[in-house]
């Protein structure tokens, strides 16, 4: 599961970072959210599941 932060450019595919609950990746656009904190991680960002309307600061996706 991750967390996709956009930017008012999302139509460009600008997206500033890319949060990653668990694992390792080896894009510097990518940081690792604690599965524990993942809730309030989204929560903060406003993130919906499967969202990319430009109205939505984050996308989570499975």
């Amino acid at each position: 599961r991750w967390c996709r932060i956009g930017t008012r450019d999302w139509w460009q595919n600008t997206y500033g970072k890319k949060y990653y609950d668990e694992g390792h990746s080896p894009d510097q656009l990518r940081v690792n959210v604690a599965l524990r904190n993942f809730q309030a991680f989204s929560d903060a960002f406003k993130c919906r599941r499967n969202n990319i309307t430009p109205q939505m600061a984050c996308s989570l996706f499975d």
